[in-house]
């Protein structure tokens, strides 16, 4: 009676009874061997050396749970060596492994048949918390099987299972392709996170998929929030609308010998041609129905910046804010801002620098004159991240997610009409190289925000874990 009620209370419960097989249950000693007596409905003693003191006593051994904590486990016996239902310190059921050890939580929604968990993982970070960051999530043939998706990605689910109560963050899904050949298997998913520290290793959200029926809840405006504009430049088919990722309108108004080829995220803007270049427009084409609006009191430029598809990065404008006036700005004056690719007498190669107005100007006899600069910086073999950010009275200039160049000094607000990308006049100071992932705002980051969107665009952040099945 005793076994059969035990039995049922953890049934209805929901627990599992794990017992050795030779813990016998028990409701009088006559049902336990010579030697034993029934104790709390099972056979205790020392009879043919079976069980170790205390059948419910205090073990040490491997025991079903999560992580480290009490469990059944293998007691270590007084008489012979016994297996007794303890109490004991067990490794358990281990829970998933990110870069730190991971709670392994309920399945959010029984609709998704798998999901894998994403975390983030940077320990040299600074112990500081970064919000709302848009992380770049790349799946390939190794971590999943594409088969399993739905509707070419559109069953794909984001949830935050920390608290108490999950929760659908905001994803956008930039490519998804499933290929005959799985080695060619691509997703590149952007997951806007609500918060995160990278330095714990132990921040992570859970992809769920495998659904049928789902609808696609993929957008940029929600993903790309705390942006002011954003910019994916993957143009497929070589439309060059290079259209806009938070408002999925195209933004493009000049160009010339314009190229997309593979970049390090997909594609990206390739100038690689004689005088290539294009402009953004920021006021004309999107004054209806909502144009992005960029100012300079305050703000923060970041991109990716390449080699072009023919293996060069040479010196030019590679971003230039310009007010619109007639004629256009050249660019070191008090009417624009740009980035820079240079070389220097310190550094010959690999230098970058930023130029924006200034009170007082910062102009010399012919010579370009930076706010902020910096030498041996850039690789010009590999894709570098490129962030500048700035207030009234600061600027900082960092490159993969690392400051390189600052300076304290007053700064002159304007109002920028256009982009120009590869040059400063269309045809002037032009650059060969690619440009891709550009995102605008009109507020400043800070250092931590800076690298976390650096080692999330160089796919340095995320930790893919272990597809689980429901």
């Amino acid at each position: 009676m005793r076994w059969l009620l035990l039995t049922s209370l953890l049934a209805l419960s929901g627990c599992t009874l794990f017992l050795a097989s030779s813990v016998t249950p028990c409701d009088a000693a006559a049902d336990c061997r010579s030697g034993q007596d029934c104790r709390a409905g099972f056979c205790e003693g020392a009879g043919g050396g079976d069980e170790g003191e205390g059948g419910e006593g205090e073990g040490e051994g491997e025991g079903e749970g999560e992580g480290e904590g009490e469990g059944e486990g293998e007691g270590e016996g007084g008489e012979g060596e016994g297996e007794g239902e303890g109490e004991g310190e067990g490794e358990g059921e281990p829970p998933f492994q990110g870069c730190g050890d991971v709670p392994n939580p309920e399945w959010a929604d029984p609709d998704f048949a798998f999901r894998i968990p994403l975390s983030f993982c940077d320990a040299q970070a600074q112990n500081v918390e970064v919000d709302e960051l848009p992380v770049l999530v790349r799946l390939g043939g190794n971590d999943v099987d594409f088969d399993d998706f739905r509707e070419a990605g559109r069953d794909i689910r984001f949830i935050d299972q920390r608290g108490a109560t999950p929760v659908v963050l905001a994803h956008e899904r930039e490519v998804f392709r499933n290929d005959a050949n799985d080695a060619n298997d691509v997703a590149l998913l952007w997951v806007k996170v609500p918060l995160m520290n990278p330095s714990t290793e132990r921040d992570h959200v859970w992809m769920y998929y495998g659904a049928d029926g789902a609808t696609d809840t993929s957008f940029g405006s929600g993903t790309f929030s705390v942006y002011d504009a954003a910019w994916h430049f993957d143009d497929p088919d070589n439309d060059f609308q290079l259209v806009e990722a938070k408002r999925g309108i195209a933004s493009l108004v000049a160009a010339n010998a314009l190229d997309t080829a593979p970049t390090l995220i997909e594609r990206g803007l390739n100038l690689s041609g004689a005088n290539a270049f294009a402009v953004i427009d920021d006021e004309a084409t999107l004054a209806a129905p909502n144009p992005f609006d960029l100012q300079t009191a305050a703000g923060s430029l970041s991109l990716v910046l390449g080699p072009a598809s023919n293996g060069e990065l040479s010196n030019g404008m590679a971003v230039f804010y310009s007010d619109g006036a007639n004629p256009k700005s050249f660019g070191f004056d008090q009417v624009s801002l740009h980035l820079t690719v240079v070389n220097t007498t310190e550094n010959p190669d690999g230098a970058i620098g930023v130029s924006m107005p200034t009170n007082p100007p910062r102009l010399g006899p012919g010579t370009p004159q930076f706010v902020a600069a910096a030498g041996g910086v850039l690789n010009r073999s590999t894709f570098n991240h490129v962030l500048v950010s700035w207030t009234a009275t600061n600027v900082q200039l960092f490159v993969n997610g690392n400051l390189v160049a600052q300076a304290n000094i007053d700064i002159v607000p304007f109002t920028p009409a256009f982009i120009d990308l590869g040059t400063s006049q269309e045809l002037a100071n032009v650059l060969r190289g690619s440009i891709d992932e550009m995102r605008a705002a009109n507020v400043p980051r800070s250092a931590a925000f800076v690298r976390a969107e650096a080692k999330s665009t160089l796919g340095q952040l995320v930790n893919v874990g272990v597809v689980e099945a429901r």
